[in-house]
């Protein structure tokens, strides 16, 4: 499986973890009103794009994360 098709599943998990988020509503708002170059901060300080048994994000999931949260 190449690198993109392991960050575009982990960006799928990210964006049902960040839905499923507790205050996820008030969240996603703050998310559209960050500025794009901090948006990845925000997500993985949100844990989002941290997926379960893993201690910090995979490179590129939380900005494609941010990039579909956005676009939806």
């Amino acid at each position: 499986m190449s690198t993109d098709a392991v960050v575009e599943n982990l960006a799928g998990i990210c964006v049902a973890q960040a839905r499923n988020s507790s205050g996820a509503e008030a969240a996603l708002k703050e998310l559209a009103t960050t500025q794009k170059w901090k948006q990845r901060e925000f997500i993985e300080k949100a844990q989002w794009a941290t997926m379960p048994g893993s201690e910090s994000a995979q490179s590129g999931v939380a900005d494609l994360c941010a990039t579909k949260l956005l676009a939806t």
